[in-house]
């Protein structure tokens, strides 16, 4: 299966899959009208792995999303998935 470059947001990163599930439980209920919509998926990153939203049409409604969160008070910043590097939807 190919994996296009794509754009998402990070919102949490760990090694146990079962907490990120709980994480983005968490989060969607803290902010159901920025996450409500969106499907959680996980990339690696070294040894932990990304928890992300996404993927967006473009870094700007990535960005877009990623400042709402901030506003929030919840870290996040933008991240875009090299070609054929895989993202798996959670």
């Amino acid at each position: 299966m190919a994996h296009p470059s794509r754009h998402w947001v990070q919102v949490a990163t760990g090694r146990d899959l079962d907490a990120l599930k709980f994480d983005w439980r968490r989060l969607t209920r803290r902010v159901p009208d920025l996450l409500g919509k969106q499907k959680p998926h996980v990339a690696s990153w070294g040894r932990a792995t990304r928890l992300l939203a996404g993927p967006f049409r473009n870094e700007g409604d990535a960005r877009d999303l990623a400042s709402a969160l901030r506003a929030e008070g919840l870290d996040s910043f933008t991240f875009t998935s090299g070609d054929g590097e895989e993202v798996s939807e959670l």
